[in-house]
């Protein structure tokens, strides 16, 4: 999977502080147009939500100096690691 250099752009001037049913509605909204807009990138909504929901997380501890223990390259993995069920029943996740 070839992952843009910048997806998100739009939301980079923005600030996503606010009540975290807010910023999930937000992020299903982004998942559901992407998917809608790259039909090749992703089997479901479900793939993009999870990948950007990742991309949020590692950003904000990368930058967060009140965070005591960064994100390892293996726990990233792990938090992406998420299967999604596809219709025939096989499944599709991200793998390293």
């Amino acid at each position: 999977m070839q992952l843009q250099a910048n997806p998100v752009a739009p939301v980079d001037c923005c600030t996503a502080a606010g009540e975290a049913q807010k910023i999930d509605r937000i992020m299903e909204r982004f998942a559901e147009r992407y998917c809608k807009d790259n039909p090749d990138v992703f089997q479901t909504s479900d793939g993009a939500y999870l990948l950007s929901f990742a991309l949020i997380m590692l950003n904000t501890d990368a930058h967060n100096p009140m965070a005591d223990k960064k994100l390892s390259l293996e726990d990233f993995v792990s938090m992406c690691q998420y299967q999604v069920r596809r219709p025939n029943g096989s499944s599709q996740g991200l793998h390293h």
